[in-house]
């Protein structure tokens, strides 16, 4: 391996390193003391470029870089595997003599040619890099135990990162492709509570076979070896398809870095399949050659012919394994006019109530109390149980101090409700459904099964109805939701953290943010779409999307996104907060370690963020390490609701989201405050309270009243 440096003279100087025999190396920077980045090359994609030289190139620090193999979810915090511009190297990316120039946006729609049918005999790969066969995924599990130098190589990789992955000493682990230098294993991570695929990689080199990588791993489709991974949805500048359609028209992203050029011309004939309840689409990208920058473009126009009239079957995108749904039923069902976004107005509350203790609030064992402003301007509120056999109760007040029951969730299974949210006259309710893990528990049998989410529908907050399970629901419960003009978001939870799309509140899809090893946190909604926030890695992370459907990452603008985690994020018009954390003073060097509360800020609708505070400075809330606070916005400033470094139940309130001010409220070390809701001058919180009161746990509330004035900003603390 050999291996390139130069002297640092200004800018962001790194080095490109050509092998001998004319290939490019692929591996991971490196900063060395006093001397600029250094490129360890290891073999990985290449290109015909001029044999054994090195070349400085000037890099653009703002955007992420190419990195095909990420270590672990700790060492890969700085070396995300979304793309990194490598600025002053265009020239690179053409072959030498190309005689037409690439297309740029906007591109008229390419018709695809002729569909084939065949994906069952198509590669898969990891997100990029080395491929596998289909068949990989179901071959014969107890790859660890085996005999041979390949399998050494295994029992090296997890001796050296497993210890970096929770839960990996249960998983067992098969031989999903292997040739004559490389290897990859796959286990399946169900048994640590997070359904997936992890990968090892393993090399066979001049000191025998290796450990190469390990890492979390997405099955993309590779339809032949001149394509790569690519997925697709239905474009929304046209109607929606409907059950005579035989055109689709679609939008197209290769999974590889294109500068942010259309695939015009690059895509491959689509492979459909069909079924009587679905049709499948799988479309490849010829990728660019040479090196590429990766902005996420806003997708390739094309229309795809189908051999028959769609009918009322799901469009599935092929591309991913299983496949999933890109865009499905939404064509069958009426958009209803999109409610315009209004935030609550006035100030924070500064001062909070305890509500008076009384038997209707004693859901034992309580688990969670959501509260939402019902359409005729009452409150509405539905506790759950921990026991999820014990149905939601649904409680109404006129003034958030006097509450009655009124109304109950339909029978169906054991539910529980996380979070309500209002849509114009409509009120979506979102949660959970164990049914399966309840009954394999009932008869003492040990089970795969994971929580499926949930989601109820209202016009009045008395009468409910519980929507038929979706592909979208499931696994993972549904734990946060939002409203506004471009429809309703929720997020999924036990599949790391994903996005689940409704515009009518009635049928539902997934809204992957398409950034591999993306955790969402939460969601919030403006009036120009949807903000997400969470994290790639140990990397915290935003997304923007006009349609709930399409979306781009934001940038850092001071690089704080390293070693960070996003958890929280509210918007008030275009200006959004985020909370978060960062390592403490000390563990800087140690990515994951995010024990230290911070806070962030967006002027721009979130296409870019700055932070703006830390507890450590008593310029953000001084949270509990491991909360998850509930962040909300109001006309007048910014709410956070959660647990204070102590442990215990805490609000806070900004005016700008920049500096913090803890509230007063009344409330006890086993009392814990999850939802707000706001009508009018009075605004109320939604919670819980463990062994108090009369008896045992209880549904818990707290009043405060709405400020006409702007909240004081203390002085920032040095």
């Amino acid at each position: 391996m050999r291996r390139c440096d130069v002297p640092r003279s200004g800018g962001w100087l790194g080095i490109r390193q050509i092998l001998d025999g004319g290939d490019e190396a692929a591996g991971t920077w490196r900063q060395q003391s006093g001397r600029g980045p250094v490129w360890n090359p290891t073999r990985g994609s290449s290109v015909p470029l001029e044999s054994g030289s090195c070349e400085a190139v000037e890099l653009n620090p703002s955007i992420g870089r190419d990195e095909p193999r990420r270590r672990s979810p700790r060492a890969a915090g700085r070396l995300l595997g979304v793309a990194f511009a490598l600025v002053g190297l265009a020239a690179c990316a053409a072959s030498p003599g190309a005689s037409a120039p690439l297309p740029t946006f906007p591109v008229s729609a390419e018709p695809l040619p002729s569909a084939t049918s065949g994906t069952t005999a198509a590669n898969l790969t990891c997100g990029g890099g080395r491929t596998f066969p289909r068949s990989g995924l179901d071959a014969p599990t107890g790859a660890e135990n085996a005999s041979g130098p390949e399998f050494d190589a295994l029992r090296a990789s997890l001796a050296k990162f497993g210890p970096e992955f929770p839960g990996s000493a249960a998983w067992t682990w098969r031989l999903a492709g292997r040739d004559a230098t490389s290897a990859i294993f796959l286990a399946r991570t169900d048994s640590s509570g997070q359904p997936g695929w992890v990968s090892i990689e393993v090399v066979d080199g001049p000191s025998g076979w290796q450990p190469s990588g390990m890492g979390q791993c997405e099955p993309l489709v590779v339809l032949s070896a001149d394509f790569g991974p690519a997925t697709w949805a239905l474009d929304p500048a046209f109607a929606s398809p409907g059950p005579a359609s035989t055109e689709l028209h679609i939008l197209v992203w290769g999974t590889t870095c294109s500068s942010g050029l259309p695939a015009t011309g690059r895509m491959s004939a689509p492979d459909i399949e069909y079924t009587p309840e679905t049709v499948t689409i799988t479309i490849g990208v010829r990728p660019l050659g040479g090196i590429q920058t990766c902005p996420l473009g806003p997708g390739t126009p094309a229309t795809v012919r189908l051999a028959e009239p769609l009918g009322l079957r799901t469009l599935l995108d092929g591309g991913r394994v299983p496949a999933a749904p890109r865009s499905p039923a939404f064509q069958f069902a009426p958009t209803p006019p999109a409610p315009s976004l209004v935030l609550p107005a006035g100030a924070p509350p500064t001062t909070w109530s305890r509500v008076a203790d009384a038997p209707l609030l004693h859901v034992s064992p309580a688990s969670n109390t959501a509260v939402a402003t019902a359409p005729d301007g009452t409150f509405v509120a539905i506790a759950s149980a921990i026991d999820s056999r014990q149905a939601p109760v649904v409680l109404h007040s006129v003034d958030g101090v006097t509450w009655t029951a009124g109304g109950s969730l339909p029978a169906s299974g054991d539910t529980q409700v996380s979070a309500i949210a209002r849509w114009g006259d409509l009120l979506v309710a979102v949660g959970e459904d164990t049914t399966a893990i309840r009954a394999a528990i009932d008869k003492g049998e040990a089970t795969d099964a994971m929580p499926g989410g949930a989601v109820w529908t209202s016009t009045d907050g008395t009468t409910w109805q519980r929507l038929p399970d979706q592909p979208a629901f499931a696994p993972g419960e549904l734990l946060r939701v939002t409203a506004g003009p471009a429809g309703l978001m929720a997020v999924r939870g036990l599949d790391f953290g994903s996005l689940v799309f409704s515009r009518d509140g009635t049928t539902w899809a997934e809204a992957p943010v398409a950034t591999p090893g993306a955790k969402v946190s939460d969601v919030a909604a403006t009036d120009e779409g949807f903000v997400a926030v969470g994290s790639v890695e140990t990397t915290a992370a935003a997304w923007t999307s006009p349609d709930g459907q399409h979306w781009q990452r934001a940038i850092f603008t001071d690089g704080s996104d390293a070693s960070a985690d996003f958890v929280s994020v509210a918007a008030q018009g275009r200006r959004l907060v985020a909370l978060g954390a960062v390592p403490a003073p000390g563990d800087e060097a140690i990515p994951g370690s995010w024990t230290g509360p911070a806070s962030w800020l967006s002027t721009d609708g979130g296409a870019s963020w700055t932070q703006t505070g830390s507890a450590l400075h008593g310029t953000a809330p001084d949270l509990y390490p491991a909360s998850i606070p509930d962040l909300y916005a109001m006309s007048g400033g910014f709410i956070v609701v959660g647990a204070n470094a102590q442990g215990n139940m805490a609000v806070w309130t900004s005016v700008d989201g920049t500096k913090w001010q803890p509230a007063t409220i009344d409330a006890t070390s086993e009392e814990f405050g999850r939802s707000l809701a706001v009508s009018g001058s009075r605004a109320i919180i939604g919670g819980r309270t463990v062994g108090t009161g009369m008896g045992g746990d209880r549904a818990v509330f707290w009043t405060g009243e709405v400020g006409t004035a702007s909240l004081g900003v203390p002085p920032a603390l040095p």
